[in-house]
């Protein structure tokens, strides 16, 4: 996995990289022309998200990245939080996919840095604050404040359900809750992780 050392504070980000400053701007990711599901993210600032209690019909904040059959493809990219917070966040799922800030991290994805503040997240199964499903990717140096509910299993207050992941340096203080099997503090389930390290 790769390391990512970049610091960007209202400035222009390095060719290639991506700057996202809003909440508009980060639901793009794996959505819109330009925000490739395999592109190099950073943010550049605090981002508030408190907004998306009253978008799309109040279902809030769309998970990125879906994986077929739910959408094309995974997040397989950088997201690079430069230890900046996204505040607010609220994802209410009704669909039965998995459901997070991301969708699904696939092989090669790498989260970081990156704070969630004071997040509501709820779906059915494999539901997590970070991430709904993780997949041969890497999530670090990250941290989840708020609620998560599950209605089904896999339900974590990262991740739902992560697969032969790399998760390390994980700060998680939320309140985690599932009606169904498999629900945890950090993650729902871990299968073959590489180099766990939770705070």
């Amino acid at each position: 996995y790769s390391d990512v050392h970049l610091v960007i504070s209202g400035g222009t980000a390095p060719e290639g990289v991506i700057a996202i400053d809003s909440i508009e701007m980060l639901q793009q990711i794996g959505a819109a022309p330009g925000y490739p599901p395999y592109g190099h993210y950073i943010l550049s600032q605090e981002v508030d998200a408190t907004a998306t209690a009253e978008w799309n019909k109040g279902t809030g904040f769309i998970p990125l990245c879906p994986m077929w059959p739910h959408g094309e493809a995974p997040f397989t990219g950088i997201l690079d939080g430069q230890g900046y917070a996204v505040s607010g966040l609220m994802i209410n799922q009704a669909q039965d996919a998995p459901a997070g800030l991301f969708s699904s991290v696939g092989p090669g994805g790498v989260v970081q840095a990156l704070s969630l503040e004071n997040l509501s997240v709820s779906g059915t199964s494999h539901v997590g604050g970070l991430a709904g499903v993780l997949v041969l990717g890497a999530l670090r140096n990250c941290l989840v404040s708020g609620t998560v509910y599950g209605t089904g299993e896999f339900v974590g207050g990262l991740v739902g359900k992560s697969t032969s992941g790399a998760i390390s340096d994980i700060h998680v203080r939320a309140e985690i809750s599932g009606d169904g099997f498999h629900v945890g503090g950090i993650a729902g389930r871990l299968e073959g992780q590489s180099g766990t390290t939770v705070c």
